[in-house]
Formats: structure tokens, C-alpha cells, sequence
């Protein structure tokens, strides 16, 4: 297959770069032969479940798992820590401990004084999750 120039700039803008989410991409165009779209819009939905999985269980127990949702929601457009403290009404040390360890599984990162959501893939679970 010879997937047009800008189909894979596309693929690579819209499922953020990952790896493991251009491979699966990859997949569903040539070995499940879907088209562009087809391939994207899947991509976007199993990988969206996967995260969901994921983070259902990295919050599962947790005493502020509301906490993290929202956190998680308020930086899928970009938070500075001072609007989500303000908004979450939580201290810094509530606060600090939310970011790093969502930072630290990498569905945040930062880009200068902004908490992003790390990848369009996270976001998409994001949505699907329940507080």
C-alpha cells in the first residue's frame, strides 16, 4: 500500500505521533484494509477504550479519583495550575500530588505553564470516563 503524504500527516496530527497508535493505524489500513477515515476513526475509538481501561484501573481506589477526572478534563485544551487550583478549589500538596502522578503515567505533560493532555488518543478517553 502507498498511503498518500497527507493521509500520514493527518494520521500523525490527529493521533498525536504515538507510536503505538500509528502502528495500530497502520494495522487497520493494511492489514484490516480500511481506508484513511476508517482506519483514524477506529484507531481513535479501540485506542480510546484501551486508555479508558487503563485509567479505571489506575484510579480505582483512589481517595480523589473525582479529583483526577477533572484535572484530566480541565487539561484537555491546557489548565495552569493556578486555574485548576482555583476551580478544583484543592491546595497545592493535593494538587501537586494529582499532576505528578498524572504526569508521571504520562497522560498530562507540560508545555511551559500548561498541564496538556498528553496525546489526542488520552483525550478521546477522557471524554468516556465517568467521575
Amino acid at each position: 500500500m502507498s498511503p498518500r503524504e497527507s493521509e500520514i500527516r493527518e494520521a500523525v496530527e490527529r493521533l498525536g505521533g504515538a507510536v503505538g497508535w500509528l502502528t495500530y493505524y497502520g494495522n487497520s489500513r493494511c492489514v484490516r484494509r480500511m481506508g484513511h477515515e476508517g482506519g483514524l476513526k477506529t484507531t481513535l475509538r479501540e485506542g480510546s477504550k484501551i486508555v479508558l481501561e487503563e485509567l479505571k484501573n489506575f484510579l480505582a481506589g483512589r481517595r480523589n479519583r473525582g479529583l483526577y477526572v477533572k484535572v484530566l478534563r480541565m487539561s484537555r485544551h491546557g489548565a495552569r495550575c493556578g486555574e485548576l487550583r482555583d476551580e478544583l478549589q484543592v491546595n497545592d500538596k493535593v494538587l501537586a500530588e494529582a499532576l505528578s502522578r498524572l504526569l508521571d503515567i504520562r497522560y498530562l505533560r507540560r508545555e511551559d505553564s500548561l498541564y496538556v493532555v498528553a496525546d489526542p488518543v488520552v483525550g478521546e478517553a477522557i471524554t468516556r470516563l465517568r467521575a
